[in-house]
């Protein structure tokens, strides 16, 4: 069963002419993954969600979120080169240190769940399985 986070964002936008458009409203609705729907996603988006993951857990010390996102960061450049030695060494490196920073959050943390289905997805883009 998929549970479902809503976020109303609102905002002023300008039009190709100069004038402001206001009082627009988008919904963005995102689901939580299966280890499957994991696996079909690039690196990017699995990237992506584990930042937005991090950004919004509160059972992560900030010191520990800061470490999190320079791992995410290194991923990032090794996804750049997938098939290098050197960025699949720097990949299983941010990996494990991802893992071992989230180790101690609760299991039924946000952040818990998603980096459960993410990491391994990575992992396995990467061929490090």
């Amino acid at each position: 069963m998929s549970e479902t986070n809503s976020v109303s964002i609102k905002g002023n936008i300008s039009n190709n002419n100069g004038q402001m458009v206001t009082g627009i409203k988008n919904q963005v609705t995102t689901q939580s993954l299966d280890s499957s729907e994991a696996e079909k996603l690039g690196i990017e988006e699995l990237l992506t969600q584990l930042k937005e993951a991090i950004a919004s857990e509160s059972n992560l010390k900030e010191d520990d979120k800061e470490t999190a996102l320079e791992e995410i960061e290194n991923l990032n450049q090794a996804a750049n080169n997938p098939g290098d030695g050197g960025m699949k060494k720097m990949a299983k490196r941010a990996i494990q240190m991802l893992t071992g920073v989230f180790a101690g959050l609760p299991a039924a943390a946000k952040l818990a769940e998603i980096a459960n289905k993410t990491l391994p997805a990575l992992g396995s883009k990467f061929g490090l399985e």
